[in-house]
C-alpha cells in the first residue's frame, strides 16, 4: 500500500494484487463452506477435476 501512495508502484499494478488477493480469499471461503473433512480436522476442497476433459498428447499418439 506505501508503495502505491508513494508512486513506487504503477495503479496497474496494485490493482492486479488486489484482485489475486481477493480470488485467494474466495478460495479459502469455499473450502470452508464446501470442503470434505478428513481425519485431522482440515477441509479439503477439491478445484480441479480427476480426469482432463481432452485428451493429452500422449493419448492422441497411440494408434488405436
Amino acid at each position: 500500500m506505501a508503495d502505491l501512495i508513494e508512486g513506487r508502484v504503477p495503479p496497474s499494478i496494485g490493482n492486479a494484487a488486489c484482485n489475486a488477493a481477493g480470488k485467494l480469499l474466495k478460495v479459502v471461503e469455499l473450502q470452508m463452506r464446501y470442503g470434505t473433512a478428513t481425519a485431522g480436522g482440515q477441509k479439503i476442497l477439491h478445484l480441479a477435476m480427476t480426469s482432463p476433459l481432452m485428451p493429452t498428447a500422449e493419448a492422441s499418439d497411440k494408434p488405436q
